[in-house]
C-alpha cells in the first residue's frame, strides 16, 4: 500500500550555529536551550487539536526519513565515508502552545522532566518520540522563560511584556516592544 501525502511545512526549522555568543544564549534563556540542537517548531495560539499534534509529529518523522535517505544516498556514492545519522542528530519537535488542559496533556501521556527542563514542558512518549509540548501559560514567571512567554496570549503575554518593559533598553528589547 503506497502512502501519499501532501507537501507540509513546519512553522520553523532550525539548525543551530556552532558559534553562538554566550551572552546571546544567556539573554534568550530557556528558548536558547530549545534550539541548541536541530529542531522543528510549531506554534499554536490556543490548545491544538489531537489531529494537529499528529500532523506535527508526522512532519517530524517525514523530516527524519528525508535525513536518513539523504545519508544513505551519500553512503552509496562514497562507501568509505561514514554518513550515518546519529540518533542525537535527528531533530526534536517543540510544539509551543499558549495553553493546554490537564486532560489534554494526560491524553498524550506526557511527562515533565522538571529537573532538566523545569515546569511547563511536557514530553510525549519516550525519548525516541523526540517531541514536547511547551505550554506557555504553565512556564514559571522567570527571566529564563521571558522570550517564550512573549509568544503566549492574554495574561501570560501581558505579564511578559510588562517584564520586558522593565529590561534595559537594547536593540532586541526595543524591536520586540515595537512589535
Amino acid at each position: 500500500h503506497q502512502l501519499r501525502g501532501e507537501v507540509a511545512y513546519a512553522d520553523l526549522s532550525f539548525e543551530p550555529s556552532p558559534t553562538v555568543p554566550t551572552d546571546v544564549a544567556d539573554q534568550l534563556g530557556l528558548f536558547s536551550k530549545l534550539v541548541t540542537k536541530p529542531c522543528l517548531m510549531e506554534f499554536f495560539s490556543s490548545q491544538p487539536t489531537k489531529n494537529e499534534i499528529r500532523s506535527c509529529v508526522a512532519k517530524l518523522f517525514v523530516y527524519h526519513g528525508e535525513l536518513l535517505r539523504k545519508a544513505r544516498r551519500q553512503q552509496k556514492r562514497d562507501p568509505l565515508a561514514n554518513k550515518r545519522v546519529a540518533e542525537s542528530a535527528l531533530p526534536h519537535l517543540w510544539i509551543l502552545t499558549a495553553t493546554a488542559s490537564d486532560a489534554f496533556l494526560k491524553s498524550w501521556r506526557t511527562q515533565e522532566r522538571r529537573r532538566e527542563w523545569g515546569e511547563g514542558i511536557y514530553f510525549l512518549g519516550g525519548p525516541a518520540q523526540k517531541t514536547a509540548l511547551v505550554v506557555l501559560n504553565r512556564l514559571p514567571k522567570t527571566a529564563d522563560t521571558l522570550w517564550l512567554r512573549l509568544l503566549g496570549r492574554g495574561e501570560t503575554q501581558k505579564q511578559a511584556v510588562a517584564e520586558l518593559n522593565q529590561q534595559p533598553a537594547g536593540p532586541i528589547r526595543d524591536y520586540l516592544l515595537e512589535l
